[in-house]
């Protein structure tokens, strides 16, 4: 117990003493009241602490007062107040307890329990109130500046507690996610079993016998159509004799010297071609016959140009998905032993192997066909060879040069095959340099005859460029599909 409360109690306890040396009465002057109290005192039986039985043994009973006080010091056992406290208090009560005791006729009955109720019992009171109320709190006073290490080890030990619990509920988390992943791996794993089994069954099967293959058809092509010719079969190739001049030029040279002659020989139109040659198109066979003899009677044209009918070149077809180890000679050799329409009475082939184009896996082979078995061809469901049957389709093999992307040449014989152009557009550029990507033959085309074509693409991209689907529709009108049917009234 501080030692200031102490001094407080003590001086307290000296002054209710003082107070209790009052003057002696004599028995007489005891009221009837107070022997009505001192009688209903000796009545009670409660128990008193043994140093108090000790003190009242020798002393005679029937007190009054004494009983109150008794009652005080059981209070303040039952009271958690500090030991020291408890102890001096009892001391105190014990003491003033004999004091009335030895001078009972001297202190009266009134006064005595005057004293105890409006003193002594609200001084216990106010202890009593004051150690419960900041025990807590003077405890945590005394141990403070004492218990700091301990307090510390204390503090980090409950976070490590919650740090642990956070973890555990963590690992609960985690291993909630790990029951399902297992749970997904398990269907998966199953899964590829599975299928692993219907692959094994698959390859474990024969393969076709050669009738089989027979009655397979392929799938239907929405290209797989044969072509028809386009362009009048009354067409005359005029070619200078000597170099130098234009085909502007000499379709001017031409049309003077036809209309010089007043000519009555019609013609559909005048178109150009490489070298300075020029096409004339008739549209009849008399037309065509009239302007051959207008030109044999015209010295100018005749000494100028040498006048020849265009050939036209042979249609060409996709062999798609040969095995790579098959060369020409074996092709030939095989096409020509399957499909017997491809050749003719002496059973020479009516086609001519091209070239292949070789893939990862497979070949595609490009052949050349004569007109006469051309659209036989795309009446079958495929073409034969060996022990298999493959699919075909119309090839267009139009020269597009993978350096300067324009057409006409091949990469091998590009005139600026030593120039640094851009692989994006073909355009005289760096790659870092090119903003958006356009075709160069496009553009070629909008500059020199004031076309309207869209640039914005690329000059491979052959479903877009308009230039492509020129050359191809030139390519087309070039070439011989064979006589094409009248239409019957």
């Amino acid at each position: 117990m501080p030692r200031r409360k102490k001094d407080f109690t003590e001086s307290l306890s000296k002054n209710i003493i003082t107070t209790f040396a009052m003057p002696t009465s004599s028995e007489d002057d005891i009221s009837d009241h107070e022997k009505d109290l001192l009688g209903s005192s000796e009545k009670r039986t409660a128990k008193v602490p043994e140093t108090v039985k000790s003190t009242q043994a020798s002393q005679p009973k029937g007190v009054g007062g004494v009983e109150a006080v008794e009652d005080l010091i059981r209070q303040i056992e039952e009271y958690n107040f500090a030991p020291e406290l408890a102890e001096f208090l009892k001391q105190k009560l014990q003491f003033l307890t004999s004091i009335f005791i030895k001078k009972s006729r001297d202190i009266r009955l009134a006064v005595r329990e005057d004293i105890l109720n409006n003193v002594i019992t609200p001084i216990i009171e106010k202890f009593r109130n004051r150690e419960t109320i900041h025990l807590t709190t003077i405890y945590d006073l005394q141990a403070r500046p004492v218990g700091i290490e301990e307090r510390t080890y204390q503090a980090k030990i409950r976070s490590c507690e919650e740090a642990i619990d956070k973890l555990k509920a963590q690992l609960q988390v985690a291993n909630a996610d790990l029951a399902t992943l297992n749970k997904d791996l398990s269907a998966t794993a199953k899964g590829l079993l599975e299928s692993t089994k219907e692959v094994k069954d698959i390859i474990k099967k024969s393969k076709p016998s050669f009738s089989d293959v027979l009655q397979m058809r392929p799938p239907p092509s929405a290209t797989q159509v044969p072509y028809v010719n386009k362009r009048s079969e009354h067409v005359v190739l005029l070619r200078p004799k000597s170099q130098g001049t234009s085909s502007e030029e000499n379709r001017k040279a031409v049309e003077t010297a036809l209309v010089c002659r007043n000519s009555a020989a019609r013609v559909n139109r005048i178109s150009k071609v490489s070298n300075g040659g020029i096409i004339i198109e008739a549209p009849t066979a008399a037309d065509f016959d009239a302007l051959k003899t207008e030109f044999g009677c015209i010295p100018n044209i005749e000494n100028r140009f040498s006048v020849t009918e265009p050939k036209r070149r042979r249609p060409q077809v996709i062999i798609l998905g040969l095995d790579n180890s098959v060369d020409k000679d074996r092709l030939v050799t095989g096409l020509a032993a399957k499909n017997h329409f491809l050749c003719d009475t002496r059973n020479k082939p009516l086609f001519e192997v091209n070239f292949p184009i070789k893939g990862r896996r497979t070949t595609n082979w490009v052949i050349s066909i004569d007109p006469v078995c051309y659209k036989r061809l795309f009446t079958e469901q495929g073409v034969y060879f060996e022990f298999s049957r493959y699919r075909y389709d119309n090839f267009f093999s139009i020269k597009q040069c993978k350096h300067c992307r324009l057409f006409g040449h091949t990469t091998k014989w590009c005139p600026r095959a030593k120039e640094v152009l851009c692989p994006n557009c073909g355009m005289d550029h760096s790659a870092s340099d090119c903003k958006r990507i356009s075709c160069v033959n496009c553009v070629s085309s909008n500059q020199r005859y004031r076309t309207n074509l869209d640039i914005f693409h690329d000059p491979f991209d052959r479903k877009v460029c308009e230039c492509f689907m020129k050359q191809k529709e030139n390519l087309v009108r070039m070439t011989d599909y064979g006589p094409t049917p009248t239409p019957s009234n």
